[in-house]
């Protein structure tokens, strides 16, 4: 009988007690050990028992910050975006923005995790806009399982205006919006899964 130990940078984080008979082999699984207390960066990980051990380097890289989103908002860095709650919001109106609207996406490298919640509005202005003014194409930006309704125009990608958008929209539903429901212009790239 021997004490197997997993260690971090000479740190035991989980150990495994193992009884053998002479001759025989097992295998033994560390499942879910949390790297979430660790910086990013290189660590010596290893195999560690009374007679011998194995390492390697262990890199723990940083998290992605997953934003939560409960009202209508700008969104200008790229990241990974999160609807945490229904809103029930009219359009508002942006600084450079030629329609109201309820989220604007004007950054490329976005995904918006709607989580099937549901984005309502008043019966104008847009659900959500994906543009930039600075002329530049958003591009690589995902929108997921939404409801989107009861406004002027639910989504609009691009704009009439020379904004261009390359964007991803799947399992994503536009009900009951007074114009329109998803209105693309200079939206070339762009993929609609399931709308």
């Amino acid at each position: 009988t021997q004490t197997v130990e997993l260690r971090i940078d000479d740190d035991v984080v989980d150990e495994k007690r193992l009884e053998l008979d002479g001759g025989e082999s097992a295998t033994i699984r560390f499942d879910d050990i949390e790297t979430e207390d660790f910086d990013p960066g290189e660590y010596e990980h290893g195999i560690f028992t009374e007679d011998d051990s194995e390492t390697a380097i262990l890199t723990v890289e940083a998290a992605e910050d997953l934003y939560s989103i409960d009202s209508c908002t700008i969104i200008d860095e790229p990241g990974e975006y999160e609807i945490v709650a229904d809103i029930d919001e009219g359009a508002q109106e942006y600084d450079g923005l030629y329609e109201d609207a309820c989220i604007w996406i004007r950054s490329s490298d976005v995904t918006l995790e709607s989580n099937g919640y549901t984005i309502s509005g008043e019966g104008e202005g847009v659900g959500i806009f994906v543009g930039d003014p600075d002329d530049d194409p958003v591009e690589n930006v995902t929108i997921n399982n939404l409801l989107v309704e009861e406004y002027g125009t639910g989504i609009l990608l691009g704009g009439d205006r020379g904004w261009g958008a390359e964007v991803t929209l799947e399992d994503v539903t536009a009900n009951n919006n007074d114009e329109i429901g998803v209105y693309l212009f200079m939206a070339a790239g762009s993929v609609l899964r399931n709308v």
